[in-house]
């Protein structure tokens, strides 16, 4: 006897149909479904079957969180329609939303046979590429069809029809036509049929003929052909119109797009119907490695097809796309371009302020240089940091720091250290020969700020010793240091004068040196028999402090 499955199925963030009151066999199904943004592991459905076997459920799946889909952050559009989106809701792989066409509009499909249907609401999923594509909602333009019924111009046709004429035919309703004895429609050999109203107005309809005109031409004679398939045709038989013809591909060809071996062909009014070839092909998922790439779970695709699928999250190719792209070879599965680990996020950049990013996006392997801004530079001297993007993420060969640039108008022959200063820091220079600074120091302190170099004293010209000049005294030990642009008075001795009544004048300290072009005392031969001899002397300090007193500024 076999053994019963007793116990419900254990999956994880699932629910089953299992039921409690009911006796589970050999060979039972029971079906699960994920959780709400929940799929399963292996195959990415919302739902997957189980067996008992054995007394136990076999291939247990489990369901994992879905993926977050950016694309699907955004309401889609759909015209002349309303949806149940919400930005509250975090929408995944897998989700579903409902989307409403307003009053007058419809959803239109067309079924397999042709029929076109309509529908007010439609269920819109959200791929890893983003919503599903469902069109837009369309109106019903019931007017086109309430004026007459539909016209047949065929000359020898016969008609009976259900149209009644005070009734308002809305898009997808239909009225009968009959033919009367011993006619047929020509489009499908039928005594009756339909014509449907559609968005444009009435379907075009056909005539009726007599039956036996048309017997000639309603069988297939000659064998289907389809390249590289076998048929049971049979010869001897006798293929009327909407017979059928199996088709079987060679063992190692299938038909596009589902891979089957094995086709149906019509016979129809115009002949046979023509069969898809068969032809090599690759189904099933290429080798990913160790990515899990969605793939679709079914279909086939013909030699030199490509076909895509999405990276995972984090994942980029090598010519910087979101989906990898495998074509069909002869031999199998072939990649035009593998998904890669890359850099997406922008990297933490360490104190580099101000510097600038773009919002491309980098596999691994790939640098980036970046700028430091202005007054800045890195450690070691660069102006430049290098990012890159390995499998752990951005890694940067340095960091910006804030610096001091060397300062401008330094004195001539003034050397600057050289160095990376970060601000903070503090640094002594030593002033050039005749500078010093303002406290007579031959070393000046600059202090490295956020807005630059800062010295309380300056290196600035002096003029150390007294300048030389004729028939006169100076005030150069009235001061004990001479700078640039400072200004000495000059006083000519007795008897001399600069001109006319002008006995004194005054000498600059420049950045040369004392100036050269200043005037001259010369002697003033009025005034030689009036003044005393003592002044004629050099003068000494003892000597000239008097007369100094008495030419003071």
């Amino acid at each position: 006897m076999p053994k019963m499955c007793l116990e419900a199925p254990q999956v994880d963030n699932a629910t089953t149909d299992w039921d409690e009151t009911l006796a589970w066999g050999e060979g039972d199904i029971v079906n699960a479904t994920c959780n709400e943004d929940y799929h399963f592991i292996d195959n990415l459905n919302k739902w997957q079957s189980m067996e008992c076997s054995g007394g136990e459920w076999k291939n247990l799946p489990g369901c994992q969180k879905a993926v977050v889909v950016p694309d699907c952050q955004r309401e889609p559009t759909i015209f002349n329609a309303q949806t149940d989106w919400t930005s509250s809701k975090l929408w995944r792989y897998g989700n579903h939303l409902t989307a409403t066409c307003d009053d007058s509009f419809y959803f239109k499909s067309t079924l397999n046979n042709g029929t076109e249907v309509y529908y007010k609401k439609r269920d819109v999923e959200c791929y890893m590429t983003g919503w599903e594509n469902v069109g837009q909602c369309e109106g019903v333009l019931g007017i086109k069809c309430n004026n007459d019924a539909p016209t047949v111009t065929t000359s020898n046709t016969v008609l009976s029809h259900t149209w009644t004429g005070t009734f308002t035919y809305m898009v997808d309703e239909t009225i009968t036509y009959t033919c009367i004895d011993s006619h047929l429609h020509l489009s499908d050999g039928n005594s009756v049929s339909t014509v449907r109203c559609d968005f444009e107005g009435w379907e075009d309809t056909t005539g009726c003929e007599k039956g036996e005109e048309r017997c000639a031409w309603r069988v297939c004679v000659d064998e289907p052909t389809v390249e590289g398939g076998d048929t049971n045709w049979d010869s001897g038989k006798v293929w009327p119109v909407e017979s059928i013809v199996n088709v079987t591909c060679e063992s190692d060809l299938r038909l596009l797009p589902d891979g089957n071996q094995t086709q149906q062909i019509q016979c129809t009014d115009q002949g046979w119907e023509t069969g898809g070839p068969c032809q090599t092909v690759c189904m099933g998922e290429p080798n990913f490695g160790n990515l899990s790439l969605v793939w679709p779970s079914s279909g086939a695709w013909g030699v030199n097809q490509n076909q895509t699928a999405p990276c995972p999250l984090g994942y980029l190719t090598n010519d910087y796309s979101e989906n990898a792209t495998y074509t069909c070879t002869a031999s199998g599965w072939s990649s035009l371009t593998t998904c890669q680990k890359a850099c997406i996020e922008i990297p933490a950049l360490v104190n580099a302020a101000g510097e600038t990013w773009d919002e491309n996006t980098w596999i691994v392997g790939d640098t980036v240089n970046i700028s430091c801004p202005y007054s800045h530079l890195t450690p070691q001297g660069s102006t430049n940091v290098t990012h890159g993007c390995t499998d752990d993420g951005w890694t940067n060969s340095s960091y910006c720091i804030k610096v001091c640039l060397p300062p401008m108008g330094l004195p001539e022959n003034m050397t600057w250290p050289e160095g990376v200063h970060e601000v903070g820091s503090v640094m002594t220079v030593s002033c050039p020969e005749t500078y010093l600074t303002r406290d007579a120091n031959d070393n000046s302190t600059y202090s490295c700020t956020d807005s630059g170099w800062h010295t309380p004293q300056p290196c600035i010209r002096v003029c150390l010793t007294e300048p030389e000049v004729n028939n006169s005294i100076t005030a150069f030990d009235r001061r004990e240091m001479w700078t640039d642009s400072d200004k000495m008075k000059v006083w000519c001795l007795p008897e001399h004068q600069v001109r006319p009544g002008v006995t004194y004048y005054t000498i600059s300290c420049t950045n040369t040196g004392w100036q050269e072009d200043h005037p001259q005392c010369l002697i003033d031969k009025r005034l030689t028999h009036f003044l005393p001899t003592v002044f004629h002397l050099p003068p000494e300090p003892h000597i000239a402090s008097p007369f100094l007193t008495f030419l003071s500024y």
